[in-house]
């Protein structure tokens, strides 16, 4: 017992002495090889185990599917609702509205179900199926009958139904693959790391083609060309769930979930732990505000760069390339960002992305105008790839942080037998954010419609705006828009941050190690009272 006690402690120390501020500088020792990004997750040269090897590929192809449909999704759908479809912006806001309050229900539903799913099954045996349902869903928005054309009530309900169905889906296959990595403990930081980051090189590839793709096809006048783009993309799609889905079955059915709880999942007890965790609390208040801020960006990236750089003089040739390098160049700045997350943990770059933001607000208010295209166009950019980046980096490992936490607070207190809480965090962060994510579109069309701002010909459910739209206030509007949500966000943000604890350098490592102290404890000391 003792001589298993001290092989324990040396690999704890052994796991320390990676993290920067107790590294040991020995000059005997030999320096270690690097192995790159992309080959740790899927390279022959990773010092992982094959299950591992597989685990992570099978993620890296899910992740890869959920972003070619979601990239065209958010690029194209609002353009194909307004322009292509003329809906009223009147029941644009009012179908917002109705959809966000269906799919904060199904979010938490879908993160039940997954954790309990957890209990009695692997949650890899669904991801072909909730995959392919997921393709399915992502078709809605882009076909409709033509009776839907000329009654206002279906053209209503076709954008309601189309986009609860999408986003359902979309964030169960989030809540799905994300949990997948969370729950998993035995992953070091820097297989963490290493993962995100690679997983950013593929999805950078995917993005950056299909947006390309997707703009050359885009015509509001004849959407035949590009929903043949879009039907390729759904089965490209489940050829990559399904790829990703027999990488999980080779990594083996006990890989991709937790030892089995006893005990099943109880409301009460889910909000008490949850109430009292204050790093959950600081990060939730932080990342709703955060999701608004780029889910609005993203949305109504096109509109802004038609109605603030387009019309201003700018080409729709430049136009289309800067939209389409957007998400590329946000994917590139993501992978970049691990490198100061290695160094400091993600909690500082957060910080630094408020800070920045601000100044940029700032400065656009000061020395632009609705005219000054180039500062738009450099505001815009900078923005929108710096926010996408430092948030998409960042997310997994607060979430992954969170549930180890979690974890290692049931831990301490013995609660050994009670299931993770990985899905249902994802839940909970969809819960809150999403109604807090519709706010500004809501806002957005409220105040370009007072100004004369419209894209329907039907009769509309609620009139606005006024008859003879004014485009120099539809631009003001647009401007203000662009620039005020983003200075208030970061300064509220800038004060939630500074409560969390978590997202330093060493501090989620030695959570860990802490936890699998406690559970090899108590596997010892089960086993003791098994053994005669």
């Amino acid at each position: 017992e003792v001589e298993e006690y001290r092989r324990e402690l040396k690999g704890c120390s052994a796991i320390m002495a990676t993290l920067p501020h107790v590294r040991r500088h020995d000059a005997t020792s030999e320096p270690k090889e690097r192995v790159p990004l992309l080959v740790s997750t899927l390279g022959s040269r990773s010092t992982a185990t094959s299950p591992e090897r597989s685990f992570l590929a099978a993620l890296t192809m899910a992740s890869l599917a959920v972003t070619i449909l979601s990239t065209t999704f958010d690029l194209f759908y609002v353009e194909t609702f307004l322009s292509a479809y003329e809906l009223p912006l009147s029941s644009y806001a009012f179908g917002t509205f109705v959809y966000t309050i269906i799919d904060s229900a199904n979010d938490f539903g879908g993160a039940w179900f997954v954790d309990s799913y957890a209990m009695r099954s692997s949650r890899g045996d669904i991801i072909f199926r909730s995959g392919c349902i997921f393709a399915l869903c992502f078709l809605t928005p882009f076909f409709r009958g033509r009776r839907i054309k000329t009654s206002p009530f279906l053209a209503t309900s076709h954008f309601i139904v189309s986009l609860s169905l999408y986003d359902t889906l979309f964030t169960f296959s989030t809540i799905l693959f994300g949990s997948l990595f969370t729950d998993n403990h035995t992953l070091s930081e820097r297989t963490r790391i290493n993962f995100m980051a690679s997983g950013k090189v593929v999805n950078l590839i995917g993005s950056f083609a299909v947006g390309r793709i997707g703009l050359a096809l885009f015509d509001t006048d004849n959407l035949r060309s590009f929903r043949v783009h879009v039907l390729a993309l759904c089965f490209i799609s489940c050829a990559l769930f399904s790829v990703a889905h027999r990488l999980m079955q080779r990594a083996g059915k006990d890989y991709d979930r937790d030892e089995r709880p006893t005990k099943k999942l109880r409301l009460w007890s889910v909000i008490k732990d949850l109430s009292r965790h204050r790093n959950f609390r600081a990060w939730i208040s932080m990342e709703a505000l955060l999701e608004c801020q780029v889910t609005f960006s993203a949305t109504f990236l096109k509109t802004f760069v038609d109605r603030l750089i387009v019309e201003t003089g700018t080409s729709e040739e430049n136009a289309d390339w800067l939209i389409s390098s957007i998400g590329p160049a946000s994917q590139i700045m993501g992978i970049v960002c691990f490198m100061p997350i290695r160094r400091t943990g993600y909690r500082k770059i957060y910080t630094r992305l408020f800070q920045v933001t601000i100044c940029l607000s700032l400065c656009l208010l000061m020395f632009g105008s609705p005219s000054s295209t180039t500062l738009i166009s450099i505001f815009l950019v900078a923005n929108q790839i710096t926010t996408a980046a430092v948030q998409t980096s960042g997310f997994y490992l607060a979430m992954s942080d969170l549930v180890t936490e979690l974890k290692y607070e049931q831990a301490k207190s013995g609660r050994f037998d009670e299931p993770s809480y990985a899905g249902l965090l994802f839940g909970l962060n969809a819960l809150f954010c999403k109604p807090v994510g519709a706010i500004m579109p809501i806002v957005a069309a409220w105040s370009l419609a007072r100004v004369g701002f419209s894209t329907g010909t039907h009769t509309q459910l609620f009139k606005l705006h006024k008859d003879t739209p004014d485009d120099i206030e539809v631009r003001q509007v647009l401007f203000r828009l662009l620039v005020v949500p983003p200075l208030m966000f970061s300064t509220v943000q800038l004060w939630f941050w500074r409560k969390y604890s978590l997202g330093a350098a060493d501090r989620a490592e030695e959570v860990r190690l802490e936890l699998r102290r406690l559970r090899t404890a108590e596997r010892t000391s089960n086993d003791k009272e098994v053994d005669p």
